[in-house]
């Protein structure tokens, strides 16, 4: 059936983009989480390692070594800051992939922005969802262009092996051997919440079906 004049005005006018109870938290959302990723580097590469870290270059465009130092505890066997300068994606994945990082963080932070302007304004908690994401892909996206690198110092577990010997393919033996930061954090938490969105969303259509 083709939708009448009203109905394509009413699912218009209930997009979030038109509705500043929508917008105004999903910018707030994301502001405070990019802050909190951009704030937690800034403060770990100023004071983890003993000294300022400048991620600075040689003639050649290869990165300065990380000044060595030990991990601070924060939460013992649960949580440590160790600094370390990432040239890949989440978990050191496509290393030396700079570029295509940075316009991958482009396009998907442009889909989101679609997303949420299309969304229901209701949807508050996918809106938060899409706020995390675009929080941690904008972090990210920050420190590929300023520093070609993304600044990670979050530790997992640290000095926890893994059970019977066993070890990563890297070798590692850590039970959690990936550093990482706030907008790793967010990028994978905003996207689990966005795959439960989908899935219930997804029931929720076939069982409309059924009846």
């Amino acid at each position: 059936m083709t939708p009448q004049p009203n109905d394509q005005d009413n699912t218009t006018s209930s997009r979030a983009w038109r509705h500043a109870m929508s917008v105004v938290p999903f910018l707030l959302a994301t502001v405070i989480l990019l802050s909190a990723d951009l704030l937690t580097k800034s403060a770990a590469f100023d004071r983890v390692a003993g000294e300022p870290v400048s991620l600075s270059r040689d003639e050649s465009g290869r990165l300065a070594p990380m000044p060595a130092h030990d991990a601070i505890l924060l939460i013992p066997k649960v949580l440590a800051l160790h600094l370390t300068a990432n040239e890949g994606a989440v978990f050191g994945l496509g290393q030396g992939g700079r570029w295509i990082f940075i316009a991958f963080s482009l396009i998907a932070s442009a889909v989101i922005l679609v997303i949420f302007g299309r969304s229901e304004h209701r949807a508050h908690g996918l809106h938060l969802a899409l706020a995390a994401v675009l929080a941690g892909a904008l972090g990210n996206l920050y420190d590929r262009l300023r520093f070609g690198v993304v600044r990670d110092m979050l530790l997992l577990f640290p000095g926890v092996k893994l059970p019977f010997g066993w070890h990563w393919p890297n070798g590692s033996d850590g039970l959690y051997p990936w550093i990482f930061n706030v907008a790793d954090a967010c990028l994978v938490i905003g996207l689990f919440f966005l795959m439960i969105i989908m899935y219930r969303h997804e029931r929720k259509v076939q069982a409309s079906r059924r009846r």
